[in-house]
């Protein structure tokens, strides 16, 4: 019997007892340097009602924020394609003193020459898209204006078919009237509705702009036409050219006047949505400090359990040291 007792003393080895202490040493350590609590259930108390409504919260702000950052920057689009239109018609404006009051028929076509580049710009921007949306044509994929050159071969043949210039401007006007040949014709279909940025709360914003607004039209059928002046078949040198150039400036300074206008209705719009998304951004932080606050931990408690487990660790590690009968130089 007690040979049988000798021969099992092997297999039957000290019993760890600090296993349990060092897992909780870990875990302290773990939160300590984390500063959020290992087990969410015990830090929330088993109550994840607060921490799904914060997540929530969380999951519609940052939708919200990723959609007025879509507005910024189609806000910015639109801004920088008028200004674009608005240093064209700058252009035709600035020609046409010298140029038309230019002896022969050298000032009008200097004068049609500018405004023609002028056109082309003003398409240009007409077709800026982002992310493959027009943003003159309310977010359709295909852009408002086809082709520029297309617009001006049809002024030119109003031009070569007046009879003098005060016809050839009802002509023009008629042609880009609304719901007239220009809009019908040449401009593509595309939603009336401007596209909407979600902004919370059951809102929106959008931009109310496209290619048929009468500020963006006016400055394209301004260039286009003194661009058809080089078609005239009426004589301008033979006609009132003064009275001509009064009528001319008089529409170029209403579009310089009406782009600023658009330009500071989209300014209002984009101050409105900095603002939504400022806000977004600030709840978005204060949930992530609520969530962070309800899972975190107190530095101080846990600083002080983890002091108590080491301290219980070495205890633990004395006696063991003591029944194993361990000299000083084992045990260190």
């Amino acid at each position: 019997m007690t040979l049988a007792a000798g021969l099992s003393l092997p297999f039957h080895t000290m019993r760890d007892t600090a296993s349990s202490t060092r897992d909780r040493v870990d875990i302290l350590s773990q939160e300590l340097a984390s500063g959020r609590s290992a087990d969410t259930s015990r830090a929330l108390s088993s109550d994840f009602s607060e921490l799904s409504h914060l997540s929530h919260r969380m999951h519609n702000l940052q939708s919200v924020r990723e959609s007025l950052g879509q507005a910024k920057t189609w806000g910015d689009a639109l801004q920088t394609s008028l200004e674009t239109i608005g240093q064209a018609g700058q252009r035709v404006a600035q020609a046409l003193p010298a140029s038309l009051a230019a002896a022969g028929n050298d000032g009008v076509q200097q004068a049609a020459a500018t405004a023609r580049g002028a056109a082309e710009d003003i398409g240009a921007a007409l077709r800026h898209t982002i992310a493959g949306r027009a943003i003159f044509a309310n977010g359709s994929e295909t852009p408002p204006l086809a082709s520029v050159a297309d617009v001006l071969d049809d002024v030119g043949l109003l031009a070569r078919g007046a009879a003098d210039f005060d016809s050839y401007v009802n002509a023009v006007d008629s042609y880009f009237a609304s719901a007239g040949t220009f809009e019908t014709t040449r401009v593509t279909g595309f939603d009336a509705a401007p596209i909407r940025f979600p902004a919370g709360e059951g809102q929106s914003v959008s931009f109310a702009v496209d290619a048929k607004s009468s500020e963006v039209r006016d400055a394209f059928k301004q260039a286009v036409l003194v661009a058809g002046l080089s078609d005239a078949g009426f004589d301008m040198r033979a006609g009132d050219r003064g009275a001509a150039m009064m009528v001319l400036q008089e529409r170029s300074a209403q579009v310089g006047a009406n782009l600023p206008l658009l330009q500071g209705r989209i300014g209002v719009q984009e101050a409105r949505i900095a603002t939504r998304y400022d806000a977004a951004e600030t709840g978005l932080q204060d949930a992530e400090v609520a969530i962070s606050e309800a899972v975190g931990v107190d530095p101080f408690d846990v600083a002080t359990r983890l002091q108590d487990e080491m301290s219980r660790l070495e205890t633990l590690y004395a006696i063991t040291a003591r029944q194993a009968q361990l000299r000083l130089t084992d045990y260190l």
